[in-house]
């Protein structure tokens, strides 16, 4: 589904013609500052209470103090699970339910799917931004994460995931 225009939703957000209506933006649990080159790290899972079928996932990630080789990238991943993730069930990929290392391989993930990609500039200390649309890779489902794998040669100095599901 394209974007089209998105409107904040807080109860009294009126469609418009080709507008996606969307709830509150929620900061999700994950701890990126100083993530490592090479490594990744997954979201706490988000329980899908209201049965949203999709989400703008923005990450924002902050370069280190010593700049990364221009086009160089930083990748967005959807994970899922049907279960609660209780009694040793698991998500995507054999990740739990909470903010931790993911166990990405060398080359992908087995399950997740990429929604997105932040391509870096060679700058030191620089905030880059991307907004990804989770709507392509099919529900969420009953409770959902991300994962950002940091494909840069520098690690993340700082970095945060908000979510606005539709």
């Amino acid at each position: 589904m394209p974007f089209g225009s998105f409107v904040g939703g807080t109860g009294g957000a009126v469609p418009v013609p080709n507008t996606l209506v969307l709830d509150p933006p929620v900061a999700a649990t994950i701890t990126l500052a100083a993530l490592a080159s090479g490594a990744a790290r997954q979201s706490s899972y988000v329980t899908n209470s209201l049965n949203r079928q999709a989400a703008k996932v923005t990450v924002e990630i902050t370069t280190a103090a010593v700049a990364p080789v221009g086009g160089t990238i930083v990748e967005v991943w959807l994970l899922r699970s049907k279960s609660q993730l209780l009694a040793g069930l698991i998500g995507d990929d054999n990740t739990g339910p909470a903010d931790a290392a993911y166990p990405v391989p060398p080359t992908r993930p087995f399950n997740a799917t990429m929604i997105g990609a932040i391509t870096v500039g060679a700058n030191a200390s620089t905030v880059f931004r991307g907004t990804f649309d989770s709507g392509p890779a099919g529900p969420l489902g009953d409770f959902w994460g991300i994962a950002i794998s940091n494909r840069m040669d520098q690690p993340i100095a700082a970095g945060t995931v908000t979510y606005e599901t539709y």
